[in-house]
């Protein structure tokens, strides 16, 4: 990985959105809330969990995470610890690497976030309704010299897992139902389970498992795995914090 070519991509992604969307100028200020919805513009998407949002864009083989609060930035910084130790016990494979590439600053002239705070609360993307009733309240508001600082952690882009149960064999299916791992998530079936066990074999999935568990890691539904150099390996180990 060449963060410092990562680090540069991205922050011109971010420079361009910035620049082009007076929303991103109030929401980049202190991204602390799951505010998407989805946008999609020129092959970069935005996409958002509890703690975190995500950078993809079509043109570049690893994709950004930011944190939308304190709980966020704690997230990669135990993904970077879980994945030095599983690169210790030689589990590393399992997972995609997380780097932190850099703090990302951007000097804007605009509203204070905390002031459109007090009259903007929606928090899905909608920048055509934000910029209507920004209009409604802007007269009352200045607008200050500030800069935007967002912590950005590339990884690897996986491809979405899109394997269902049915297509594991028998025998790993007798096997996982009789298994207690972790990858076998409460609510859900065990295609993730078998997907683990089919790529990677039974004594791997077990060391897996028990690496798992030492590292109290949990949360692991289909969204929180996808497909790298043909294997299922696991984007967000974070568990719940």
């Amino acid at each position: 990985m060449n963060k410092k070519l990562i680090f540069e991509y991205y922050s011109r992604l971010l420079d361009k959105l910035i620049d082009e969307h007076d929303y991103f100028k109030y929401y980049f200020q202190d991204p602390t809330t799951q505010l998407f919805g989805r946008f999609h513009e020129n092959g970069l998407r935005i996409r958002c969990g509890i703690f975190r949002g995500c950078l993809i864009s079509n043109n570049c083989d690893y994709v950004v995470k930011f944190p939308l609060s304190e709980t966020g930035e704690e997230c990669c910084e135990r993904e970077e610890s879980i994945y030095d130790d599983a690169l210790a016990d030689g589990l590393d494979s399992f997972f995609v690497e997380p780097v932190y590439i850099g703090l990302y600053k951007k000097e804007i002239t605009y509203y204070s976030s905390c002031e459109i705070d007090e009259y903007y609360s929606d928090c899905e993307y909608d920048e055509e309704y934000y910029t209507e009733c920004l209009n409604t309240f802007k007269n009352d508001l200045e607008q200050y010299h500030t800069t935007i600082r967002i912590p950005l952690f590339a990884y690897p882009k996986a491809m979405p897992f899109s394997r269902g149960y049915e297509e594991a064999s028998e025998d790993i299916k007798k096997y996982v139902s009789s298994s207690s791992s972790l990858l076998r998530n409460e609510g859900t079936s065990d295609e993730v389970a078998c997907a683990f066990v089919a790529d990677y074999g039974i004594e791997k999935f077990e060391e897996l498992s028990l690496f798992l568990q030492r590292e109290e890691v949990d949360d692991l539904h289909r969204n929180n795995v996808g497909v790298l150099n043909g294997k299922t390996v696991i984007i967000d180990y974070a568990g719940c914090i």
